[in-house]
């Protein structure tokens, strides 16, 4: 469940490798490795060489940064949803850029 991810602050970053018409996903089982990437701000990577593809989502890795900012109060447990996006002038400013960040959290005592 995304909200288990979400509380556990985690980021899920998927490489898949498709093998003889088959796909092998390192990810979560449920919804797919893709959707849960998305919902945290992750990444995916389909590839056919596994080895390049770890390289590559590496590089990803380490070419991200973190946006920090005061959680409004509210009570622990409490699913909130967040949205984060390029203003309209970083957009053109920076084309092809992409935001990747999750779609919410889970509150806790420390809000």
């Amino acid at each position: 469940m995304v909200s288990d991810l979400w509380a556990a602050d985690v980021v899920v970053l998927g490489l898949i490798v498709p093998t003889a018409g088959v796909h092998f996903s390192i990810g979560p089982p449920y919804r797919g490795a893709r959707y849960a990437a998305d919902q945290t701000g992750g990444d995916t990577l389909e590839t056919g060489e596994a080895a390049g593809g770890l390289q590559e989502m590496i590089r990803r890795l380490r070419s991200r940064y973190s946006l920090y900012y005061s959680m409004p109060e509210g009570k622990p447990g409490e699913w909130r949803r967040i949205r984060v996006q390029l203003t309209k002038q970083a957009a053109k400013r920076y084309l092809g850029a992409t935001v990747r960040a999750r779609t919410g959290y889970v509150s806790t005592a420390h809000d």
